[in-house]
């Protein structure tokens, strides 16, 4: 339906019209009915109105010949003589009955005069008065009564007459509380006294109220209100009663005429001059409704029918006058197809669908006139985009081969530079030399960061840089970013700090290398920008997303530059060193991961960074409990993580660097061992074949692979490569790609061939390559490479790929030799001077653990046994080592080390 109405106009007219004219009509309706219940509610509540009135006359009149009755009693007790004393006695009546008082008098003569007055009384009295009476003062009650004598109903009548019966003369007429009298009914004593006392009344019935005109107003239930609020209901008004006495009897009085709300009934009152009592009439509410829909199912009928006959014929004319002509003009403009310039709308209407067919007519004129023009136009336009998309592909082309070149030809001589001086570092050398070697080391490996920064930009802005997604130990990511930056802070003497939250993660899923290297940016950048105070990362979690903040106290950024500094080779500062690149590709990066880096900094107070990360499943928080012991710095950090610290020395956690290192400090906390990064040298020695054609890398990578122990065996090319794969079985073959005569994938190809004649086609082969860019390693893998590794190579990169080229050869079942780097300890204790010096050193540090642990000095005796492991291991004496280790770990615990412990470790020392 919605879609038909979509596409047509008149039907949505139509809709439009109907709508109104039904909601007209209906507003109309409502306000006829809304009248006809206001009328039929005032003519109810009119008649009920006349009815009350009614009843209030005719309970008026029964209680005025209670009262009339009261006098002809008195006049009778007044008028009648006084009996014989002695005919008194034997004498009864048995149509009275006597009721004495509690500490009544006898006087039987006043009672017997009593009993006749009522005699004389009952002949004559009307049935409106169920009953006479006299109380005797002093004496009792005598009461008549022709129809029963009830001893249950003497007794409610003598307890409501108790309480008018009081000593007191009655100063006109008094009526008494209701009760129920015989048969059920509702009574009510009038009473007068005379001036000896003697009170005379009679008892009425009341509550019979019922209602005349029973056709119409049979619903009216009439209630009477007594002086003290008691509701007595009349005839058929029980139910009534039931459902609205709590709120009858918050009535305020009848003083003024009208209709009251009274739950669902409409309450009408009126005052009862003499007893002093109300009459209270309720009339259903929901009566006046009924009364009106009444009369209103009567005239809905005529109207929807006249409505609807109404929106009939405005149905046809607009069907007749719009639909039909538009209906023609839209399939005219339908069924056009291009070129079609001569179907045409008929013009003759006069009105505005005629103007609509002639403004179309004329456009279909002037489009044909600009179409031949225009395709024309686009033919050639097409010819230059063609030609222009055809240059820029292959600029871009020539520009990622460029790239690619370029990082060949920059890191073969940085492979060779930073080998030599890996090797040249492990050698023996003066002080003086260990300070060129190292500022040549850092030299070229910020050289590396320049060429890796210009290649991840060409990467991130042709679209080719792939995210590599895994969980990750976040606090040891913390940790690297910060051992990074370290080394610049600490020659500027600034302060560094980090925060982790306590909500923070452990383990995180993300690209790992990708945000190190962006928190290494905005580090480093904070770093290079102070010159003195504190530089802090925070890491927090906000919602869904993991925030890190970067906060220096340097020296800002204009406002007017911080939008430009995450431009490609713009800097903050003319001054500034550096290539420009770190904060455009660190904001790109964050954008590739679905976060973003936001920036608040003012001049001259320091600049703060954000990076907002979406958080991936997240692993458990950490959380601690209880009081540690540890320096003030590191209160911060701990108190988020859950302990409550106390400031005191723990050998534990002496290191400063802790302030910063979150990874570590956690460990510690955990107790786990904190391990130092260094190259981890394989237990087997491997046969590998070094194949690459620039000499100095041959020389740097067979000098590195000698230095860890492995045999190596080195070619210039694929075609020697093969050859010695001919003739014997390597463990692992490193293969440089590019190479001439036959590049390193061709080489891998071949070896594996089936068809091959290789001796080993499944030999573990990792490409050597100077090429950074993810393309060509993805090709190595294709051709049948296990991995690669990238050039400028270290002694820790190659160390891992002949780790993992040695399991290979154990899963596949080979046979290694092992590798006797490893059994040969570093100190030859054959030379008489080195032993000498060994024994020396281990004495004086025997005497020094002595005093510390005489002189109580934990955090010294700690850094003891440190040293004293470190030269037991240098020099293959594991029983001093495992004896110090010992001790150092139960002195990390808490527990101080006993005097025998400290013995024999100086025993073992001495012996030596």
């Amino acid at each position: 339906m919605r879609k038909i109405l979509e596409k047509s106009f008149p039907g949505r007219v139509m809709l439009m019209l109907s709508c109104s004219m039904t909601l007209s009509w209906m507003f109309t309706e409502s306000v006829d009915f809304y009248y006809q219940y206001q009328r039929a509610q005032k003519e109810i509540l009119e008649g009920v109105e006349w009815e009350l009135n009614s009843v209030v006359s005719q309970e008026g009149i029964r209680f005025g010949q209670g009262a009339q009755q009261v006098r002809v009693l008195l006049n009778l007790w007044r008028g009648l003589p006084e009996v014989d004393r002695f005919s008194s006695i034997s004498q009864s009546s048995p149509r009275t009955v006597f009721v004495p008082f509690d500490s009544s008098v006898s006087d039987p003569v006043r009672v017997r005069r009593a009993q006749q007055v009522l005699e004389v009384f009952g002949a004559g009295a009307t049935q409106e008065h169920i009953d006479a009476f006299l109380i005797l003062p002093d004496v009792g009650f005598v009461f008549y009564h022709p129809e029963s004598r009830d001893l249950d109903y003497l007794r409610r009548k003598v307890l409501a007459l108790s309480k008018l019966h009081s000593g007191r003369a009655i100063q006109g007429y008094e009526w008494g509380l209701p009760y129920i009298g015989p048969h059920g009914c509702n009574c009510v004593s009038v009473v007068r006294s005379l001036a000896d006392g003697v009170m005379a009344g009679v008892s009425v019935r009341i509550g019979e109220l019922a209602v005349a005109n029973q056709e119409w107003l049979g619903h009216a239930r009439f209630i009477m209100r007594d002086g003290s609020g008691l509701l007595i209901p009349g005839a058929n008004a029980q139910s009534v009663l039931a459902d609205t006495a709590p709120l009858l009897r918050g009535l305020p009085a009848c003083r003024s005429s009208g209709a009251r709300r009274v739950g669902d009934y409409y309450a009408l009152c009126q005052w009862l001059p003499n007893p002093q009592w109300e009459i209270i009439a309720l009339y259903p509410a929901k009566i006046a409704a009924i009364n009106a829909l009444s009369e209103f199912s009567v005239t809905v009928p005529l109207t929807l029918a006249a409505q609807l006959l109404l929106l009939l014929v405005v149905f046809v004319t607009l069907k007749r006058q719009l639909g039909r002509p538009l209906q023609h003009i839209v399939d005219i403009i339908d069924t056009f197809k291009p070129n079609e310039y001569n179907r045409r709308l008929p013009e003759e209407r006069q009105d505005e669908l005629g103007r609509i067919a002639k403004a179309y007519n004329t456009l279909l004129t002037t489009i044909a006139t600009h179409y031949k023009t225009l395709e024309r136009k686009v033919r050639e336009r097409t010819r230059e985009l063609d030609e222009a998309k055809r240059i820029a592909e292959q600029m871009s082309d020539r520009k990622s081969e460029h790239m690619s070149s370029i990082s060949h030809e920059i890191r073969t001589p940085l492979n060779g530079i930073a080998g030599a001086l890996e090797l040249l570092e492990r050698g023996s050398l003066s002080l003086d030399q260990k300070e060129l070697v190292a500022t040549a080391k850092l030299s070229s490996s910020h050289l590396l960061k320049i060429v890796n920064n210009l290649l991840d930009l060409s990467r991130i802005e042709a679209g080719q840089l792939q995210l590599s997604l895994s969980q990750t130990d976040l606090l040891s990511l913390l940790d690297e970013a910060m051992l990074t930056v370290s080394v610049p802070a600490q020659e500027k003497q600034l302060t560094l700090r980090t925060l982790v939250a306590a909500d923070v993660p452990l383990e995180v899923r993300m690209d790992a290398l990708r945000v190190s290297q962006i928190l290494i940016n905005l580090l480093g950048n904070a770093i290079k920008f102070t010159a003195q105070g504190e530089v802090k990362l925070r890491v927090a979690r906000r919602g869904e997303r993991l925030e890190f903040e970067v906060e220096d106290s340097g020296q800002g950024i204009a406002l007017e530059r911080q939008l430009d500094i995450f431009k490609p080779f713009v800097q903050a500062s003319a001054h500034s060193s550096g290539s420009g690149l770190g904060l455009a590709i660190a904001s790109r990066l964050a954008g590739l991961m679905g976060g973003e880096i936001l920036l608040d900094s003012m001049e001259n107070k320091g600049s703060r960074f954000t990076l907002l990360l979406s958080l991936e499943q997240g692993h458990s928080s950490p959380r601690g409990t209880g009081e540690i012991k540890a320096p003030i710095l590191l209160h911060p950090q701990l108190k988020e993580w859950g302990w409550t610290p106390l400031e005191a020395d723990n050998p534990l956690l002496v290191e400063p660097e802790l302030a910063w290192l979150p990874g570590r400090l956690w460990r510690r906390l955990e107790g786990e061992s904190v391990t130092t990064t260094g190259v981890i040298v394989s237990p087997w020695s491997l046969q590998v074949l070094l194949v690459d054609d620039i000499a100095i890398n041959r020389d740097i990578v067979g000098r590195m692979l000698r230095e860890l122990g492995h045999e190596s065996f080195i070619v210039s090319n694929g075609v020697q490569a093969l050859a010695m794969g001919r003739e014997q079985t390597f463990d692992l073959v490193l293969l440089d790609i590019r190479m001439p005569e036959m590049d390193g994938l061709e080489v891998t190809r071949r070896w594996r061939a089936v068809d091959g004649d290789q001796l080993d086609p499944e030999t573990p082969i990792f490409a050597l390559t100077a090429n950074a860019m993810m393309e060509e390693r993805e090709r190595a893998l294709e051709a049948g490479m296990q991995g690669y590794l990238s050039k400028p190579v270290s002694l820790e990169k190659l160390a891992g790929v002949l780790g993992l080229a040695a399991k290979m050869q154990l899963v596949r079942g080979k046979e290694l030799s092992p590798n006797f780097i490893l059994q040969r300890p570093m100190l030859d204790l054959s030379e008489e001077q080195v032993a000498e010096k060994l024994r020396s050193t281990l004495l004086e540090l025997a005497d020094n653990i002595d005093a510390a642990w005489k002189a109580q000095r934990g955090i010294e005796l700690q850094h003891l046994l440190h040293v004293v492991q470190g030269c037991a291991g240098q020099s293959r004496r594991n029983d001093i080592r495992l004896a110090a280790e010992r001790l150092e770990i139960e002195l990390r615990q808490g527990a101080w080390p006993e005097e025998a412990q400290i013995k024999r470790l100086r025993w073992h020392l001495e012996k030596e």
